[in-house]
């Protein structure tokens, strides 16, 4: 059962809160108060959707309140009780982005916030979705008898699709169609068949066993032969490889000998061999000749060393005498060309005096210039009085400024003349002022004169102090260099003399030199002889060695010759072997075809067999969707009459038919309308408007109430189409006094106040809309 709605930016409602009641519930309102948007929005919060929506006529963000203002969300809230349960669903709309969905049982978050699992939800617990409850539950506006006008094949689709079993066209369809298509199937797979026993055919099973057979026992056969072929060569290769290795032994042996020999040749070229003995028995000596040597000369150039420092000290001193001397000269010249007062500090003390008087005098002038300028101001302020003053006693009833009385003409005249007469005594003293001011201003500017000339007088007497200061420090720099001179001539006759030593020293080291020199020579001689004797010992040696070896050339060539044959015959037997495997793997993939188009055949045989059972089984599975169908609508059709029998009275308060019964006619939905035993027809055009509605109006009842489900309720929207005072009156009783035995809840949504007589809860639907109002909403129980 619904129990409450709470609606926020929906369509045309800006907030609308509706709790729901048991019952016969009447919606009530004006052409675009707001009526059917309640239902609708009932069905977005139950499924996530509506028909509009689903059928693209409008986007989901059409539903978001675009009058009077335009807003970018809406919020529904639905409360509703099924099987004990209480459940709350809320749903967002966004403009721009996805919704959202939350499901409450018993106050528990049950699913969300992604709405398609919430949807799945709610259709578990009603177990119904959006499409059984637009047909079960609800009936449109101007939805309720417009399958009396439908085409027929278009109403026996309607109807089949309201009773839910238009789906079995589908099957019965489809399913002769999938059998149809494997018919076509088993036809292409014949013919894969007869192809596959045709490349059977090509293959001697028996044939090529027995040749492969004959290639396995001659590759066995090979393999052993090369086995034994592989030891030999291998006895072979290891003989070679000794004989290889001592070749290269006796050829390195045969190049050293040769290398040393070479080495005695030229040695024997540069001494004398038959003295080679004494050469060797002086080079004691002579190591001993050169180490004295080397060791006093080595005490000579630590000497001389000594003595070149002094040498390089004796050529610096001179420089520096010469170096001081001229910065002597330079200096004099500096003191010869400046001439300097003795008293400039005595001047600088005086200008800096008479600079402070001149600036003080300045000081004076500003001041009686500000003065001489106040007095100005003052004076032209009192000429102003004085003027307004006079200006206003001419006046005639002009009052004294100091006792208020009327002036007479002689009073004025008079103050008017003393006026007068100040006024020319003022303007007078103040030439005087201007002419003080002017004398001022004149002096001010020769005092900054004479004040600029002490500036320029100071400058020019401290740059003389400065140079006084710097010829000062000239003399006292000449005093240290004639100091320094005087000091470096004493030490130069000593320097001289070590310069005269350190000649001597030269020719005692190159006499030196000499003697190792003649020394080395007959120390290398010395060494080559002992190299000499060396190399004879070492050819001696290798020769012993070489002989030791005894490598034959011919054995070596004759080994190499058989190890080429014996690996050559290897290699074609290798060769021969690599043939018969890839003609053994020939034969093994021909098996291996053979077995496969084997395997293939059987499972194309077994494969039609199946296609054919199914396609065979299809057929029945459609005949027996058709039967199903027929069956469930002649139960349906039945069951409808004997509802649609029991309403009609209560619908129609009238006695113009007998009886009124649904059937199939040519497979057409049909309402037969019987007006006694022997005469009935088909409805057709001969009935009135009025009649149709109520015919059309309690078939869609009868429909609902055959298709009842967890839900419960019935939504009828605007059902009054057509209808008369007493016929809107006995639907109003129906629904109040017969229908609620069956269903929970009855929403009428109406412009008609008829049907508010046996409504248990009305509720009242207004907007303005000429302003873009809300809607708004009112409920009487």
């Amino acid at each position: 059962m619904l129990q409450k709605l709470i609606l926020e930016n929906w369509k045309s409602h800006y907030k609308t809160e509706i709790d729901f009641q048991q019952g016969y519930n009447v919606i009530v309102g004006n052409i675009g108060s707001g009526k059917s948007s309640i239902i609708e929005a009932i069905t977005f919060a139950l499924f996530g959707t509506t028909q509009s929506v689903q059928s693209r006529k409008i986007q989901v963000k059409d539903l978001i309140m675009a009058k009077p203002k335009q807003m970018d969300s809406a919020n529904i809230t639905l409360f509703f009780s099924t099987d004990n349960n209480n459940y709350k669903v809320e749903r967002v709309l966004y403009a721009t982005k996805s919704s959202q969905a939350k499901l409450f049982c018993n106050d528990k978050l049950l699913r969300g916030p992604k709405p398609a699992d919430v949807n799945d939800e709610i259709e578990k617990i009603l177990g119904i979705n959006i499409d059984v409850f637009m047909r079960a539950n609800y009936s449109e506006q101007n939805q309720i008898d417009f399958f009396l006008k439908m085409p027929s094949a278009q109403r026996k689709q309607l109807f089949d699709n309201m009773f839910g079993i238009d789906f079995f066209d589908t099957v019965s369809v489809n399913a002769r169609q999938v059998s149809n298509r494997l018919k076509e199937k088993v036809m292409g797979d014949n013919e894969i068949l007869l192809e596959v026993k045709g490349m059977l055919k090509n293959y001697n099973f028996d044939e090529i066993k027995q040749n492969k057979e004959n290639v396995e026992k001659k590759i066995i056969k090979e393999k052993k032969e090369l086995s034994e072929q592989s030891k030999i060569l291998l006895e072979v290769r290891q003989k070679e490889s000794e004989l290889e290795n001592k070749r290269k032994t006796a050829e390195s042996y045969e190049n050293e000998i040769k290398g040393n020999l070479g080495k005695l040749e030229l040695i024997s070229k540069e001494i004398d061999v038959t003295k080679i003995q004494d050469l060797v028995k002086d080079k004691e000596n002579i190591n001993k000749i050169i180490e004295s040597s080397n060791k006093k000369t080595q005490e000579l150039k630590a000497l001389k060393s000594e003595l070149d420092k002094k040498t390089m000290l004796l050529v610096q001193n001179k420089d520096r005498i010469e170096n001081y001397q001229k910065t002597i000269n330079s200096n004099k010249k500096i003191i010869e060309s400046s001439v300097i007062d003795n008293d400039i500090e005595t001047k600088i003390t005086e200008m800096l005096n008479k600079n402070d008087n001149v600036k003080s005098e300045l000081k004076k002038i500003n001041e009686d210039i500000a003065t001489t300028k106040a007095k100005i101001e003052a004076r032209n302020y009192e000429l102003k009085e004085i003027i307004e003053n006079t200006n206003k006693i001419k006046k005639i009833g002009a009052k004294c400024p100091l006792c208020e009385q009327i002036l007479d003409e002689n009073h004025v005249h008079k103050i008017v003349l003393d006026n007068t007469t100040k006024t020319g005594a003022l303007e007078k003293e103040q030439i005087q002022i201007r002419e003080i001011l002017k004398q001022s201003n004149e002096n001010y500017k020769l005092k900054e004169s004479e004040l600029s000339e002490i500036e320029k007088t100071l400058i020019k007497y401290r740059e003389t102090l400065s140079k006084k200061s710097l010829i000062s420090k000239i003399e006292q720099e000449n005093k240290e260099l004639n100091e320094k001179i005087e000091f470096i001539q004493k030490e130069i006759p000593v320097l001289e003399e070590f310069l005269k030593n350190n000649q001597n020293l030269e020719i005692a080291l190159e006499h030196l030199a000499l003697i190792s020199e003649e020394k080395q020579k007959e120390l290398e001689r010395s060494k080559r002889a002992e190299l000499y004797l060396e190399l004879e010992n070492k050819v001696q040696t290798l020769t012993e060695k070489l002989e030791s070896i005894a490598y034959k050339k011919d054995e070596f060539e004759n080994i190499k010759k058989s190890l080429s044959e014996i690996e050559i015959a290897t290699n074609y037997r290798k060769t021969i072997i690599d043939q018969d495997k890839k003609l053994l793997n020939e034969y093994d993939f021909k098996l291996k075809q053979y077995t496969e188009l084997k395997e293939k055949l059987k499972a194309i045989e077994t494969k039609i067999s199946e296609i054919n059972a199914i396609s065979d089984d299809l057929l029945v599975f459609s005949n027996v969707a058709k039967k199903t169908q027929e069956d469930v609508r002649e139960k349906m059709i039945k069951t409808i009459n004997e509802i649609f029998m029991d309403l009609w009275p209560k619908v129609y308060p009238y006695a113009d038919f007998e009886q009124i019964k649904l059937d199939i006619v040519d497979g057409d939905y049909k309402l037969i309308v019987y007006f006694d035993k022997d005469y009935k027809r088909v409805l057709d055009d001969f009935v009135s408007g009025g009649e149709r509605s109520a015919i059309a109006l309690t078939l869609r009842i009868a429909m609902s109430l055959v298709m009842r489900n967890k839900l419960n309720l019935l939504v009828l929207d605007e059902p009054t189409h057509n209808l008369d005072e007493n016929s809107v009156m006995a639907l109003s009783n129906l629904f109040n006094n017969h229908l609620l035995k069956f269903v929970d809840q009855i929403f009428v949504i109406t412009h008609d106040k008829q049907l508010e007589h046996y409504a248990q809860n009305i509720y009242y639907i207004e907007r303005d809309k000429e302003n873009d109002s809300p809607s708004s909403i009112e409920r009487i129980s």
